[in-house]
């Protein structure tokens, strides 16, 4: 009786987001998103496990094999649906796998999520390099931040090195639903890179024990930037192509 178990999990978990949602700072047509989104994961595996074995129970206990032809024909065809989505939308997602029939893209074929930034974003490449391979993982960095499911916050997530912020519509929800640490940190960071003051940019490097602080493309579009030219003789500049650079910052004695 346990996969019956697991199957009525699997639906009075899909009953309940009908009916009910988890309370978050997201609002509107998105006022149910996380909920169903969450939940649904759950019910997904409970539902597929335990309807793997009720085909086989279902098939040594109907005795009838025109009955049994029937009900393997359905699930067969309830298979075949649900596979419908992974096959067209990995298809999709692949660019309908034309670097498997053209050798010039098969350079390309990879699961790095970063691998296109050796091409189109050069500097951010090695920059994120040299934090994966010379920097401690508890090294702190800055970076421009801005508008989410952007390129904003890419140092950070491609090195796994931490961040003052990220996309704050995610860490609002993290934080502070009031979005006032969250914009506390965006002004932050906006200070950080355009102020003449060295004491205030140092009290607020101070502040969030940040290392280092990067400077490329996506920072000098965002920023009216002052400190790689006011302050470059109080850090260790690491230079990357394109103009990149990173500062690393000395500590509290600098």
């Amino acid at each position: 009786l346990f996969w019956l178990l697991f199957q009525f999990t699997g639906y009075v978990i899909l009953l309940f987001c009908e009916f009910f949602y988890i309370k978050d700072p997201y609002g509107g047509v998105l006022i149910r998103q996380n909920t169903v989104f969450k939940f649904y994961y759950q019910s997904w595996i409970l539902l597929s496990l335990s309807s793997a074995y009720m085909i086989s129970e279902l098939n040594s206990i109907l005795l009838n094999n025109f009955i049994k032809l029937i009900v393997k024909f359905i699930y067969n065809c309830l298979i075949i649906f649900s596979l419908i989505f992974p096959l067209l939308g990995t298809t999709i997602k692949c660019g309908n796998f034309k670097r498997l029939t053209d050798y010039r893209l098969r350079k390309w074929l990879t699961l790095s999520g970063s691998l296109f930034m050796k091409y189109s974003r050069t500097g951010d490449y090695e920059l994120i390099n040299y934090l994966k391979e010379q920097t401690s993982e508890n090294l702190v960095i800055v970076e421009a931040v801005g508008k989410p499911f952007s390129f904003y916050g890419r140092i950070s997530a491609c090195s796994g090195r931490s961040a003052i912020i990220g996309w704050a519509n995610h860490e609002s929800i993290w934080r502070d639903s009031s979005w006032k640490s969250c914009m506390e940190r965006y002004s932050d960071v906006k200070k950080i890179y355009q102020t003449k003051d060295y004491k205030t940019l140092k009290k607020l490097l101070d502040k969030y024990k940040v290392n280092a602080i990067v400077i490329g493309e996506l920072e000098k579009e965002k920023y009216d930037i002052n400190i790689l030219y006011d302050f470059k003789n109080k850090f260790k500049l690491k230079t990357f192509s394109n103009d990149t650079y990173l500062l690393i910052y000395q500590g509290e004695n600098n």
